[in-house]
């Protein structure tokens, strides 16, 4: 599944072409949609449990439902509450593992601003992100990385600079794309393929779709030839999508249909290709099997993104002659905003600072004996 920090209402999101339904299709991080109350009561529970860890991931978790359903500004003082409580834990132990922490927070934040309302802001704060990738200190929504950290070596510094990394990649390609900026898109995203080639084969790999959707090749050194196989299929399919020649097309989207391996139910980027090549296959009148490849998607979706299975479901509406065998829209209730409130008030008493931590053994367990 897509996470969706799209803000849905907030502000219009447009793609490059027509061709790019459902979205990018580069995978990423699944977020599993869970019904309201089963969703409330296990981020209760994660957040009772008292460990650091858990917090950080409830209060991840929380800020997203937040902002899906409206509540932008009780999702940012989320962000901020995690942000600040990160900044007190880094003052007494200042280790990668806590950075990183931190750091999520601040990604956060830069999706709220860039998928909505200042992406030039988001922009910045993702300059400043690059920084870390490239070892330097930097100030990124709050989240202090003072040169002690940004220089250190080792395992948990070359995590922490992935992190910034894979972060400055997706989150460029997303924001551009979703603001239909492409003059700076095309820009931005050959520049980060250029400066980290090895994208191609080891993701993520947002920047180089974003390059196929505009038509724009790839900046030497990228190579198809190297690049992962999930990657070799979406330039193909994407490809295929701007193809003037109907052959050509029919011939490639023939080709992805007969070579695609359909994994399990739950694989939201797989399910997310699948739809796409099913809406190419639909477009270059290859009927069958496309009806086959939106059926396999919707299989895959339906259990961890209800909306994205509906959303198939209508795309499949407009090419189907029988509708009778489309799957049936499914119930997707909304979280409850003053469930999410509730969480909210807990999690703020957890973040208030009275359970910061006061020596080294108080640190979260995962951060005790690492070294910057």
């Amino acid at each position: 599944m897509q996470t969706d920090w799209s803000g849905r209402g907030f502000g219009q999101v447009r793609s490059f072409t027509g061709a790019a339904w459902p979205g990018l299709l580069a995978p990423e991080d699944t977020v599993i949609w869970k019904r309201p109350d089963d969703l409330a009561a296990s981020l209760t529970t994660e957040l009772a449990d008292g460990a650091t860890e858990r917090a950080f991931v409830v209060s991840n978790r929380l800020a997203l439902e937040l902002f899906r359903v409206g509540l932008r500004t009780e999702a940012e003082d989320v962000c901020r509450r995690q942000i600040a409580f990160a900044r007190g834990l880094l003052q007494h132990s200042p280790t990668p593992g806590l950075l990183v922490l931190g750091l999520q927070g601040a990604v956060n934040l830069i999706r709220m601003h860039g998928y909505t309302s200042d992406p030039a802001f988001a922009l910045d704060a993702l300059s400043q992100l690059e920084r870390v990738a490239d070892g330097k200190p930097a100030e990124i929504m709050g989240v202090p990385v003072p040169t002690r950290l940004s220089t250190g070596t080792g395992l948990a510094m070359s995590r922490v600079r992935g992190f910034a990394r894979s972060n400055r990649i997706l989150e460029t390609a997303k924001i551009l794309f979703r603001r239909g900026e492409q003059d700076l898109a095309s820009s931005e995203c050959r520049r980060l393929c250029r400066k980290w080639p090895t994208a191609a084969a080891t993701g993520p790999f947002h920047a180089h779709e974003v390059l196929c959707l505009l038509g724009v090749p790839w900046p030497e050194p990228n190579d198809f030839a190297t690049a992962a196989p999930v990657l070799q299929r979406i330039a193909l399919l994407r490809g295929a999508a701007g193809e003037r020649s109907t052959a050509r097309a029919r011939a490639t989207a023939a080709s992805l249909f007969e070579s695609r391996v359909a994994p399990e139910p739950g694989h939201g980027a797989a399910a997310r290709f699948l739809a796409a090549l099913g809406d190419l296959l639909y477009t270059c009148r290859l009927p069958e099997a496309g009806a086959v490849s939106f059926r396999e998607a919707h299989r895959m979706a339906r259990p961890v993104d209800p909306n994205l299975a509906n959303s198939m479901v209508r795309r499949w509406r407009d090419h189907a002659t029988d509708h009778e065998v489309l799957p049936p829209l499914l119930d997707v209730p909304a979280a409850r905003p003053e469930q999410l409130l509730s969480i909210s008030d807990l999690l703020a008493a957890r973040f208030d600072g009275s359970r910061r931590p006061t020596g080294p053994d108080d640190r979260p367990e995962s951060c005790r004996e690492e070294k910057p």
